[in-house]
């Protein structure tokens, strides 16, 4: 599947280095930047001029959020937070795909310390953007965007930007997934794709973790990101042999370690994520049959 993000927020510390519409580094020393908020760049004049990368909502609210934050008691974490949820809002009346948005699995907390900083949050987010949603309404979007978002990756390993893409969000989590999502920085595309064979009517999964590392660090990790205990057939029946299995489908470089996946459908070769090393092994179609085998 190759789809493209709803909405994007580049990463403060990579404000200046990636174009705001083709997420491209900018070369220049001295990058495109909005006339208007000062806070967005870009690679070209083509991408500057294009319209919809960059609506006036989020134009304004930007403008905005960099003439309040100094009077909000928001994290730099939680203003990351505020500029993807701008990016979507501004989108949200030039974008038909906003209702696949508020479809998405929030896990809303339900802890008072929470709700009082998502309510401070939300009302930041309201005055900035003078939407007409109310805090409720926010703080569930918010939710959402922690559940469902995700980083775009440079080759450098690098966390350069926030992305809410429904159509990749729709896929539920496995600690053994079957597919994997490319957030590597590729134009304005996102893929997913199988990393082993899927029989006809199973699910198809990905993982929103490291599937290397060990059981309860796994599960501590998704009930504080993501709200929820996993329950998937790994959890479910944890076995050495089953994490050997796992391991065969990540990168044998010690310094890499990153998941190999198939350069075509019918290949016997992979590819690496990371450091994108080929690796042909014959063995993996047995390898992906011994998987199936533990997770039954």
């Amino acid at each position: 599947m190759i789809t493209t993000p709803f909405a994007t927020s580049i990463c403060k510390n990579f404000n200046t280095k990636v174009c705001h519409k083709c997420f491209k580094e900018t070369v220049k020393k001295q990058p495109f930047q909005c006339n208007s908020c000062k806070e967005v760049y870009f690679c070209s004049t083509q991408c500057q001029d294009d319209a919809n990368c960059h609506p006036d909502v989020e134009c304004k609210s930007l403008g905005g959020i960099k003439l309040h934050s100094n009077k909000t008691k928001l994290s730099s974490d939680e203003m990351s937070d505020v500029r993807t949820i701008v990016a979507i809002l501004s989108r949200r009346d030039i974008n038909s795909d906003y209702s696949k948005v508020e479809k998405l699995v929030c896990n809303r907390p339900i802890d008072k310390s929470s709700e009082r900083y998502l309510t401070a949050m939300a009302q930041f987010i309201i005055k900035i953007t003078n939407c007409d949603l109310v805090v409720d309404q926010i703080i569930d979007l918010v939710c959402s965007v922690r559940c469902n978002a995700f980083g775009l990756w440079n080759k450098k390993q690098q966390c350069v930007a926030t992305a809410l893409c429904p159509e990749a969000s729709f896929f539920n989590h496995s600690c053994a997934p079957n597919c994997s999502r490319d957030s590597a920085m590729s134009g304005n595309k996102i893929v997913v794709r199988t990393i082993r064979p899927v029989k006809c009517g199973s699910e198809l999964c990905i993982s929103y973790v490291d599937p290397q590392i060990e059981f309860e660090a796994r599960r501590d990790l998704l009930k504080s990101a993501y709200y929820f205990s996993c329950r998937c057939q790994r959890c479910a029946n944890p076995s050495d042999k089953l994490n050997e299995a796992i391991k065969s489908f990540f990168c044998p470089r010690a310094s890499c370690n990153g998941l190999l996946v198939p350069e075509d459908v019918n290949s016997v070769s992979r590819r690496c994520k990371l450091c994108e090393r080929r690796c042909v092994k014959d063995d993996w179609l047995v390898k992906a049959d011994e998987l199936d085998i533990h997770l039954k």
